[in-house]
């Protein structure tokens, strides 16, 4: 995403990442595999990776910061915006899947015209190419001779899945994080998987989290709004607001700022009185495309790496990267039975766990999977 921020703000993370390498496509997914970068991120370097940039930036900075004097982090990043689990992700698809008794374990056996499943131009190919990604960054260290540890995989994603039921999307989960931890051979793989705003997807992470073999998946609860569940005239998506059936969080844009074009009419009148001035850049081109501008995407993946660290890691957190963390500041909690009907309200934001007794009973990890470890560098 473009910094089109005139301030200096987050001047720490523009440039050179000190102690923060990247591996991907430059131009993002839809490349050719000769556009293959691994080196320094270099946050809004054209050149090098695509001149764009996502939560990965702040993910390597805050697990670099975590654990200084460490191995520099190296972050893989392969994604595709508007993706769903169901059948791009899914391992199981024709599209996904090749002969594993065949597969000599490399980058280059994985493309289409060695027998494998990659195709970089082909979203239906998204899990073969993922792994083709990660095995080519792994083969790069191999043979720059550096010693590395897969330490963790972080998932944001599940709008494109948000017609499908909570169980449906919850399995669809445990099946491709359960694959990745195979087919890299990273059995226990820690997973932070970054919750929305609906209730079937944030139920069926939640669900994921808690059966996956392993119990080690996290789920940070971001809380900007709740959708009104009486009011199915409208689905929230990424083009779509639904202001009118949906209950938003002042607290959270007072505490960290308002989206510029939320400070002027017509849509400053969405802000209560007393509201606060201060700007932050939320969104791309809001209400027409709410995917997260710069200074949003830079939360998220603080949110993200802390939750990773709290989780995972015996490192330590500083107070002040705690009191920027939304997911600490303003957790999403399930809704109260006894509140509203156990549903979200104005005032009331919360999530609707859309699970049953029996469902619940199917849990075998802690509620935030947590499992800590030590010596965890270089996430995927």
């Amino acid at each position: 995403m473009l910094d089109r921020d005139p301030n200096p703000s987050y001047s720490e993370l523009k440039g050179i990442q000190e102690g923060v390498w990247f591996a991907g496509f430059m131009g993002g997914a839809r490349e050719e595999s000769s556009s293959f970068y691994i080196g320094p991120m270099i946050a809004g370097e054209a050149s090098k990776t695509g001149g764009t940039f996502g939560p990965e930036v702040s993910i390597g900075r805050r697990l670099s910061d975590a654990d200084v004097g460490s191995a520099p982090v190296l972050v893989v990043k392969y994604c595709w915006g508007g993706s769903n689990a169901e059948r791009e992700w899914n391992p199981q698809t024709a599209a996904n899947s090749w002969d594993r008794d065949a597969d000599d374990g490399t980058a280059l056996w994985l493309l289409n015209e060695s027998g494998g499943a990659t195709n970089l131009r082909d979203k239906d190919h998204l899990y073969a190419n993922l792994i083709y990604t990660a095995r080519r960054s792994l083969e790069a260290l191999d043979d720059g001779g550096v010693p590395y540890e897969l330490s963790g995989l972080f998932w944001q994603q599940g709008s494109a899945d948000k017609k499908r039921t909570w169980r449906q999307y919850g399995e669809d989960l445990v099946t491709l994080f359960s694959a990745v931890r195979t087919d890299l051979k990273a059995p226990g793989l820690p997973v932070v998987d970054l919750s929305g705003t609906h209730d079937n997807i944030v139920t069926g992470k939640t669900y994921a989290a808690s059966v996956i073999d392993g119990c080690n998946a996290v789920v940070p609860k971001m809380s900007m709004a709740a959708a009104d569940p009486d009011d199915t005239s409208c689905v929230v998506g990424p083009k779509n607001p639904c202001l009118e059936s949906t209950f938003i969080n002042f607290d959270v844009f007072n505490y960290y700022g308002w989206d510029p074009v939320l400070n002027v009419p017509p849509f400053s009148s969405l802000k209560p009185p007393g509201s606060s001035d201060d700007t932050f850049y939320w969104f791309k081109d809001f209400p027409n495309d709410q995917h997260s501008e710069y200074e949003g995407a830079i939360l998220q993946g603080r949110v993200m790496a802390n939750a990773y660290v709290r989780s995972f890691t015996d490192d330590e957190l500083q107070t002040s990267w705690l009191e920027d963390d939304m997911a600490i500041q303003f957790p999403l909690a399930p809704c109260n039975p006894a509140i509203n009907d156990g549903k979200p309200s104005e005032g009331n934001i919360c999530w609707m766990d859309l699970r049953e007794d029996a469902d619940l009973a199917e849990a075998t990890c802690l509620s935030n999977g947590s499992r800590k470890s030590t010596q965890l560098r270089g996430p995927l």
